[in-house]
């Protein structure tokens, strides 16, 4: 049963491609109860050995951190590092990314909070040029991305080691 529920996921994946431009169908409001949209994430995707290297790069992930936590760990300090990097308004989302090829998205918005979060098309730029840079993700450009659920600090240890 589980090969088939891999099978079914891998369909899935290759059904939808991210996308350049969020599809108006999927624009959803995050005040509405009943809005039962999939959630997608305009950002860049990285793997798991991306994110902890970029955390450990800017020093947020200590050497004595769990091995079962480090994941979780470089996830949230990079989050909460790049708002502040990036400044006051700019919140930062994470998410399993639904590819075959990455294992998380790194957004700036989600199409439940682009409308009350969008950001003037300069200083989007600028967010994005930090995101990409800081996760040392060279020319990749930000996509509309499927994910499967947003990252949450809910398994998150405290932060000290």
């Amino acid at each position: 049963m589980r090969a088939d529920a891999f099978q079914w996921l891998f369909k899935c994946i290759a059904m939808k491609p991210p996308m350049d431009q969020l599809n108006p169908k999927y624009e959803g409001n995050r005040f509405d109860k009943d809005c039962r949209l999939p959630t997608l994430y305009f950002g860049f995707v990285a793997s798991v050995d991306e994110i902890i290297d970029s955390a450990k790069a800017n020093g947020l992930l200590p050497d004595d951190v769990d091995k079962r936590w480090r994941l979780s760990w470089s996830l949230q300090a990079l989050s909460e590092h790049l708002e502040y990097i990036c400044g006051i308004g700019v919140q930062i989302h994470y998410a399993d990314a639904l590819t075959e090829s990455y294992k998380y998205v790194i957004a700036m918005y989600t199409n439940y909070t682009v409308g009350g979060e969008k950001l003037v098309e300069e200083d989007e730029r600028e967010v994005l040029d930090i995101i990409r840079d800081t996760l040392k993700l060279g020319s990749q450009a930000p996509k509309w991305w499927w994910g499967r659920r947003q990252g949450l600090s809910q398994n998150i240890p405290p932060l000290e080691p």
